[in-house]
């Protein structure tokens, strides 16, 4: 009888945990489903701008790539030998290039995971590792050939090792901090700052005790071991503060990026279950402790803040959400904890499918395989490509970066890191570079070297980025009344391809326009 009732108690216990392991698997699946669609399927789309340059930089393999680091801005060498490696295991390709971040971004999720279930419970992390999946700002950089994924797995693991190392001074958490933290910031420079963030965290839990002075000797030793970065920047560093497309942000840019899309979404949801359930959904505050909760709000704030003074005090423009990535995962916390203030298990996960729903619609878009930069450089030179190597004429060429245009043009090559698009997707026919805007050195090229080109063409292509140029239309201006006429191939998703193609009956009479304008 005693067995019976014992064995009779242990399946009621067991049921609990096994709804519980349900729940969990069901998480687990959402995560999978989010991360292939997200993460996994943008994999082989088109290289956007920036991914264009990593190409440039490593199609010639690691030595050639650590020199082509050193000679533009935004390249950097730890980074480059980490898409090498790639290249050379999986090919020179879109998915070889983007593998390591998506690899970095599903190890960062693994440690958002962790946290939050270190600071909560293993619920609390998948909600987390969800959302973090779906946040837009991470959700670009995952998928990305560019360091920023890898930079915020190497602050994850800082954290993480910096956590265990307040827990128990052990060896192995202090050359785990201190090499995480050191390659954070090597890997992109833009993370320096970030480090105020590790010493914050050993304010708010030593409390300044001089019983912690080693700790804060080992936050020193990571501002030494970067000595040899400051030295490098300096001396073969470019200047950067004229290469950004940022402007300077106003004070409604800065709400915007505390109280993002997906903030909304989880306050719109709690409010509503807030209203609807009444006793069933806790009180906002707090979302852990208070120590936690101000270590949190400080990761997500300060950087923030900090950008956005240096944005408005200098010519650096550095309020961009890709530069203030770091903080983002601090914001993932907190909106996991605000989830799970609701104690109804079916409105807890109603609201987790909203929010996976809504990133879906919204940053995936309808797209089989969407390019979440909206750039298709493949695209756009296949069909110029297509027009010119058939009929061998010339393509007038800008990538859009800001650089060009105060550059010697009549120097480029297509193998310049100003036309990298070329690089990554190779036309077979003369390319002609154009200016970016119209200055005044603009438009001495544009009348001595490209005009004179162009009029001995029947016909000619050009690509630019964006749907309005205004050396585009300088060009239409000056051959239109030559009898040429204007024909728009498309728009591929961020880069126009124009054919402009003279007809012998056309008469070239002033002011008169083409049919086809």
């Amino acid at each position: 009888m005693w067995e019976l009732n014992n064995k009779s108690g242990a399946e009621n216990n067991s049921t609990p945990l096994v709804a519980e392991r349900r729940l969990h698997y069901f998480l687990l699946f959402i995560y999978l489903v989010v991360v292939f669609r997200l993460w996994i399927m943008p994999l082989g789309s088109s290289l956007w701008l920036d991914e264009t340059v990593t190409y440039w930089n490593v199609m010639y393999g690691p030595l050639k790539s650590l020199a082509r680091s050193t000679e533009i801005a935004g390249q950097f060498h730890l980074y480059m030998l980490i898409e090498s490696m790639s290249v050379k295991l999986f090919g020179l390709n879109e998915i070889a290039l983007r593998l390591p971040s998506v690899v970095a971004s599903c190890l960062s999720s693994c440690l958002i995971y962790r946290l939050a279930k270190r600071f909560s419970s293993g619920e609390t992390g998948m909600f987390a590792a969800i959302m973090f999946v779906c946040m837009p700002e991470i959700c670009l950089e995952s998928s990305n050939a560019r360091p920023y994924a890898l930079t915020i797995l190497c602050s994850l693991c800082a954290i993480s090792q910096l956590i265990k190392l307040h827990d128990s001074f052990r060896w192995r958490y202090v050359v785990g901090y201190v090499m995480a933290a050191t390659l954070m910031v090597y890997m992109h420079h833009i993370s320096a700052p970030f480090l105020f963030v590790f010493v914050m965290y050993s304010l708010i839990f030593t409390n300044g005790s001089l019983d912690h002075l080693r700790i804060y000797i080992i936050h020193i030793s990571v501002f030494v071991l970067l000595i040899p970065l400051v030295y490098l920047v300096v001396f073969t560093g470019k200047n950067t503060s004229i290469l950004s497309f940022a402007g300077t942000p106003g004070i409604y840019t800065l709400i915007r990026t505390i109280v993002t899309d997906l903030v909304l979404v989880i306050l719109l949801c709690y409010y509503a279950s807030k209203i609807s359930l009444k006793n069933e959904v806790k009180g906002l505050l707090p979302f852990y402790n208070k120590q936690i909760d101000a270590f949190l709000c400080l990761w997500f704030i300060c950087p923030v803040l900090l950008f956005y003074a240096i944005s408005l005090a200098t010519d650096y423009k550095l309020f961009y959400p890709r530069y203030m990535i770091l903080a983002y995962p601090a914001l993932v916390l907190l909106l996991a904890a605000i989830l799970q203030k609701n104690r109804l298990v079916l409105s807890r996960y109603a609201t987790l499918i909203i929010v996976c729903a809504f990133s879906i619609i919204t940053i995936g878009g309808k797209e089989r395989y969407p390019s979440l930069h909206n750039e298709d450089w493949r695209g756009a030179l296949s069909a110029a490509k297509g027009i010119a190597v058939t009929s061998n004429i010339p393509i007038l060429f800008n990538s859009g970066y800001l650089v060009t245009f105060q550059q010697e043009w009549k120097s480029q090559t297509s193998d310049d890191w100003e036309l990298s698009p070329l690089s990554a997707y190779q036309v077979k026919t003369r390319v002609i570079p154009l200016p970016l805007r119209l200055t005044p050195n603009a438009g001495d090229y544009l009348e001595t070297n490209v005009l004179k080109q162009i009029l001995s063409e029947q016909s000619f292509v050009v690509v630019h980025r964006g749907q309005s140029s205004s050396v585009d239309s300088w060009v239409n201006d000056h051959v239109r009344d030559r009898g040429y006429e204007r024909l728009k191939q498309g728009y591929f998703a961020g880069v126009s391809v124009i054919l402009y193609k003279k007809h012998r009956d056309l008469l070239a009479v002033p002011g008169r326009t083409s049919p086809y304008l």
